[in-house]
């Protein structure tokens, strides 16, 4: 009995776990409403970093819970910022809190050209969901002419 117990109890708190580093998805329509800055651009580095945005040497293979990701991209097409110049290199941190696995994200990420959806200082828009691949360009581009609705 006390075995089966410590089986539910062991499994609860997995399920809490996965619960809790779990985040819905946000309509690609929500991610351009709530950008600040939108542009398409390629991912050149990619680095796991602390709390504090420095860099771990030796960084292991998935991010946890105290570690994030800082990501390196080049901007190549503007549509969308809030900010008179747009700087040569966009540097942001992601996914503190979350695990991720870092080779993945590389593979996802570094030397595609992709759309990014940040806000304020580069920060972003929704969690995980920054950026989405080239193939969305009509969709997004239909959302960015959106006219409120009178």
């Amino acid at each position: 009995m006390k075995h089966r117990l410590l089986m539910i109890f062991a499994s609860l708190g997995i399920a809490s776990f996965v619960l809790a580093t779990s985040v819905p998805p946000v309509p690609l329509k929500d991610r351009v409403k709530g950008a600040d800055h939108i542009f398409t651009g390629v991912a050149t580095e990619l680095v796991v970093v602390d709390t504090m945005g420095n860099v771990i040497s030796n960084a292991p293979a998935t991010t946890q819970i105290e570690l994030g990701l800082k990501l390196t991209v080049v901007p190549k097409r503007i549509l969308r910022t809030t900010m008179k110049t747009f700087p040569d290199k966009v540097v942001f941190t992601y996914g503190n809190g979350f695990i991720l696995d870092v080779q993945w994200e590389k593979n996802r990420l570094l030397g595609k050209e992709m759309f990014y959806f940040l806000s304020g200082n580069f920060a972003s828009v929704h969690a995980l969901e920054f950026s989405e691949p080239m193939d969305k360009e009509k969709e997004i581009a239909d959302y960015l002419n959106d006219k409120p609705a009178k």
